[in-house]
């Protein structure tokens, strides 16, 4: 099933060794939407990925690293991703009012140091559809697409566990930053394809019940 572009999620992540890290981007992350608006970042940055790279990994989500670490609700550096906030509050900010909720009275933030990493992959496709890897040493960005996988495993959470199909991440296709910038349509055409491809080779489904410890 194909999720609205709003609801798709992804990762914007530094290459390390044979892996990656990244920070979480929870809303239009598919290459049509979020491509442009990183490749421009990018070429802005391209002469100090490294320091690029240092920055982004200072935080969690895409969002914070945006925002130099400022929350736009309540002003206040470092204290993690704002959650929710009343509605009349975010017609404010929108609105271009300063910091709405300067006490932080009615939004939270969430601060742990969860990076999105590729030695996560089984888990984390099941719901962050996109990662786009930036390797500061060849200036390359190469763009990953969540996918099924042969078998599955046991998760377990707090008070319960169920069996979830297995994920990974396919390559959709890799790009010089000193190059021409990606169709990102055909980038995104071709993601989905492989989606379609690996559901169809894996998709012996497996029991999702869920039992409460």
């Amino acid at each position: 099933m194909l999720l609205p572009e709003r609801l798709n999620k992804g990762s914007i992540a530094i290459k390390q060794g044979d892996g990656w890290k990244g920070v979480f981007n929870p809303l239009r992350s598919n290459p049509l939407i979020f491509g442009p608006t990183l490749w421009e970042i990018l070429q802005e940055n391209w002469n100090c990925l490294n320091n690029f790279g240092k920055d982004l990994l200072n935080y969690n989500y895409w969002a914070e690293y945006l925002n130099d670490g400022i929350c736009p609700y309540c002003g206040k550096y470092d204290v993690g991703q704002p959650q929710q906030i009343q509605g009349d509050l975010i017609r404010d900010h929108q609105r271009g009012k300063v910091a709405p909720d300067p006490k932080a009275i009615y939004h939270s933030h969430f601060k742990q140091h969860l990076h999105v990493n590729s030695k996560n992959a089984k888990n984390d496709g099941l719901w962050i559809e996109w990662i786009y890897v930036i390797d500061p040493k060849t200036y390359m960005l190469e763009v990953l697409k969540s996918v099924r996988a042969e078998g599955w495993h046991t998760a377990i959470r707090p008070g319960k566990k169920w069996n979830q199909d297995n994920y990974q991440y396919i390559s959709v296709g890799l790009y010089s930053l000193l190059g021409e910038e990606p169709t990102w349509q055909e980038v995104e055409d071709r993601g989905l394809k492989m989606s379609v491809y690996y559901y169809d080779k894996f998709k012996s489904f497996q029991s999702t019940k869920i039992i409460v410890l």
